[in-house]
């Protein structure tokens, strides 16, 4: 994947409405509201109905608000309306059970008022004040008035605070939808940075790696082509850092193209081109032959030995390359075997080295004896 290429979907935020202490809370809060109203002798016998009625309107609209975060609210608000509504005629019909009715109708409010878009939150917040307000003037209980303005102010309070602290459905949704694809975003940046070289764009080391290891145990024939450029060292002490990168780049886009233009016709499958690190690259191929291997290499040794003009300034670039080919289950040694086999190209001036373990060993320089050898094939000319 590349780099800020996003995949949504593929993670998934908490909701918090989904966790088990909103429904334990809801639970609560419902079973002892309806106790209170049972227990309360004004209402008489229809007190038992009202509980009841109470405790199905809050289940079902616990369930409305159990995914708000991935579903519209419109169900939620046809609901609290729905259920407002037949608490403003149940106390038409119950005179004593008004103020309990009203009690509830604006903890209902304060409870719902984060998961509600704005028209709904003002229908239901009108239609409650609104109703309880024309059922008290017809009704005129004692102490009416100061209730209605408690639940007045709790009912404004609740809506402004929405607008303030309290987070909006939309909002919500917009926010989580954010985190979502930033998120996303980041763990795919993260997971490309730790395959891939963050200058040229390849496959690092890690990724090869990888790559052989998944291939150890297996009957792929694989073929590695590795590469270190030759007085890479002078062109950043001469011109600097910034033109060693360049160099790398273009090396980079070199690679590319002949495994593009040269790769399918020499039997190179599944190629993995990567950067090792400094200026050492490499080039894995399922499925070729040596002889193949070495045409590829001598096509990569062609079209990397043209000089680079980096903002007009000609580089000549020259390279190691050492080959190294495993069958069957031991592709596990085949980067140690290719690395030999750059080192003694390199020590005989540059070129083409092909491993052979049937010669007798050789040492590398400026690293340890090993007891594998080298074949060295083609030959060219250093920096």
């Amino acid at each position: 994947m590349e780099p800020g290429s996003i995949q949504t979907g593929s993670q998934h935020f908490a909701n918090p409405v989904q966790e088990g202490g909103f429904y334990r809370e809801r639970l609560i809060t419902t079973f002892v509201v309806a106790a209170a109203i049972m227990v309360v002798e004004p209402l008489g016998p229809y007190r038992f109905h009202f509980a009841i009625g109470y405790i199905v309107a809050q289940i079902a609209s616990t369930l409305a608000v159990r995914d708000r975060f991935e579903s519209p609210s419109d169900s939620l608000g046809v609901l609290l309306v729905f259920d407002f509504t037949l608490k403003i005629i149940a106390s038409l019909l119950m005179p004593a059970g008004w103020a309990p009715a009203l009690v509830i109708a604006v903890y209902s409010v304060g409870v719902n008022v984060g998961f509600l878009t704005r028209r709904w939150l003002y229908a239901v917040a009108g239609l409650g004040l609104g109703g309880f307000s024309f059922t008290a003037l017809l009704l005129r209980p004692v102490g009416a008035a100061p209730l209605l303005l408690i639940a007045t102010i709790l009912t404004v309070h609740a809506v402004t605070k929405r607008g303030s602290s309290v987070v909006s459905a939309e909002r919500a949704y917009a926010e989580m939808r954010d985190l979502q694809i930033v998120a996303t975003q980041s763990a795919a940046d993260a997971n490309w940075l730790a395959s891939h070289d963050s200058l040229t764009g390849l496959s690092n080391r890690r990724a090869l790696i990888e790559r052989l290891d998944e291939l150890s145990g297996t009957r792929q024939t694989a073929g590695l082509m590795l590469l270190d450029l030759d007085g890479f060292k002078a062109v950043n002490d001469d011109y600097g850092h910034r033109y060693g990168d360049l160099m790398l780049t273009e090396i980079a886009s070199r690679l590319i193209a002949v495994i593009a233009d040269h790769g399918a016709q020499l039997n190179c499958s599944a190629p993995v081109v990567a950067r090792l690190g400094g200026d050492e690259f490499a080039v894995l191929c399922l499925g070729i032959t040596m002889a193949d291997l070495d045409r590829l290499a001598e096509h990569t040794i062609e079209s990397l030995h043209r000089d680079a003009i980096l903002d007009e300034i000609v580089i000549p670039v020259r390279v190691s390359v050492g080959l190294a080919r495993a069958s069957d289950c031991h592709t596990a040694g085949l980067l140690h075997h290719a690395d030999i086999a750059m080192y003694e190209a390199k020590r005989n001036g540059g070129g083409i080295a092909r491993f052979d373990p049937l010669i007798s060993p050789t040492a590398m320089p400026g690293r340890r004896s090993v007891r594998p050898v080298i074949k060295t094939s083609v030959s060219s000319g250093n920096l």
